[in-house]
């Protein structure tokens, strides 16, 4: 999974002015080939939507297991947008019907200004 996502920063890098920086534990290759591409999907998802719609000049994403979770972080230093009129694009509705197939939360904070950050919580196990 890291190796994948490791490409996608590196694709994205050479073709815009994004820096992302990308940190994780090891222990996100222990999770199931589902929830992996699950998580691969949304990052793809999520990265594309920074580079269309964002302005931002750096991301990050945070892949992490702890208390029983796999959480994903992706935040951006872009324009941010309206939570109340801009949640519900097809990427977002898509990364919410991803996430949810795992009994997994999604929690998306942003403002006007103030950049984005996506919450993405799904259980270890079940």
């Amino acid at each position: 999974l890291a190796d994948h996502i490791h490409k996608v920063i590196a694709d994205i890098e050479l073709s815009t002015d994004l820096k992302i920086k990308f940190t994780h534990d090891i222990e996100i290759e222990l999770l199931s080939p589902g929830k992996k591409l699950t998580l691969f999907r949304i990052v793809q998802e999520q990265v594309k939507n920074i580079t269309r719609y964002s302005e931002a000049t750096k991301a990050e994403i945070l892949l992490q297991c702890s208390n029983n979770n796999t959480q994903l972080i992706i935040k951006d230093d872009g324009i941010g947008f309206d939570t109340e009129k801009t949640n519900s694009g097809i990427g977002l509705s898509s990364i919410r019907d991803r996430v949810k197939f795992y009994n997994g939360k999604t929690e998306i904070n942003s403002a006007p200004g103030k950049g984005c950050q996506l919450n993405i919580t799904i259980p270890l196990h079940g």
